[in-house]
Order: C-alpha cells, then sequence, then structure tokens
C-alpha cells in the first residue's frame, strides 16, 4: 500500500507540475491520499464505499490513480514528458526560485528557454532575476573532494577557536 501511494503520488505530482492541476477541474483542491485509501479498501478490503459517500468517486482523479494501480503509469503524463510546454516548464523551473505556476506564466508570454528570459529579465521579480543570473554557477556542483576539505577547515577552525574560549 505505501509503495502504491508512492507512486500514484509521485506520478500526479508530476503530471500536476506540468498541466496545473491533478483532477481536470482546475485548482480543485484534491485528496490525494484519501483517493488512494478508497482505492485500496474497494480492491483488498471488499468493503462497499456506500455508506462513506465519497464524493464522486468515479471522478477524473480516481480514474487517474486507477491507470496508475493498474498499469504503473499514467499515460497522460508519459506523453506530457515529450511535450514542448513541458519540456519548457521544466527549464524554467531549474532556474531558482521559478516554480512551476511562474513557469507556466512565462511559457503563456512566449518564453521557452533560458536564454529567452535572460533577454527579457522585466518578466521576473528580483530574487528569480538573482536566480537568473546565477543560474550556471548554481548549476554545477562542488567536488566532494572541495567539500571535504571545506569541511576539514571549518572543524580545525572550530576546534582552535572552542580551545581559545576554555
Amino acid at each position: 500500500k505505501i509503495n502504491n501511494y508512492k507512486k500514484v503520488v509521485s506520478i500526479l505530482g508530476e503530471y500536476e507540475k506540468c498541466n496545473g492541476d491533478v483532477d481536470g477541474v482546475g485548482g480543485e483542491d484534491v485528496d490525494i491520499k484519501t483517493t488512494v485509501q478508497a482505492l485500496d479498501i474497494l480492491r483488498n478490503g471488499g468493503m462497499s464505499l456506500k455508506g462513506e459517500k465519497p464524493p464522486n468517486w468515479k471522478s477524473k482523479i480516481l480514474i487517474k490513480i486507477e491507470e496508475i494501480l493498474q498499469y504503473g503509469v499514467l499515460q497522460k503524463a508519459e506523453d506530457s514528458r515529450h511535450d514542448p510546454k513541458t519540456q519548457a516548464i521544466e527549464v524554467l523551473c531549474s532556474i531558482p526560485e521559478i516554480g512551476p505556476s511562474k513557469a507556466r506564466d512565462l511559457y503563456k508570454q512566449g518564453i521557452t528557454s533560458i536564454a529567452q528570459l535572460i533577454t527579457m529579465p522585466q518578466l521576473i521579480n528580483r530574487k528569480q532575476r538573482i536566480g537568473l543570473l546565477y543560474y550556471q554557477d548554481l548549476k554545477e556542483r562542488i567536488p566532494r573532494q572541495e567539500m571535504d576539505r571545506w569541511s576539514d577547515g571549518l572543524h580545525y577552525i572550530c576546534s582552535e577557536t572552542l580551545e581559545q574560549c576554555k
């Protein structure tokens, strides 16, 4: 059950990031955990949900969850991975301080790449401009050996400082 829950949440989260909503209604708050539990009760426990009266349990969200549980994937999520809009949103979301909502707004304004955004910085706020300015530097990973040297140096300085305070 936990694996199913994690898988469903992961796939629906990815789908939501690309499409802005999970259930197709747009903006309606969907309780994924409750929906997965309802499916587990139906599937494993054989219990009837008639007394529970879940709201519209054959809604779009349940159909998507059922597809994930049955086939292991959500075809719409798989298709959206190759969609130019989805790819542009993913690229824009890789900039610090730009989330899915802002990325979708930028896409609607015709921005599909970091290069385009660099030419139109007025479309983003100050923090996002800082993220854009340092994007390449932040994208670069610091080598483990370098971090180990910094850690050793800081440990040495801290221990020396503590000794002097005694």
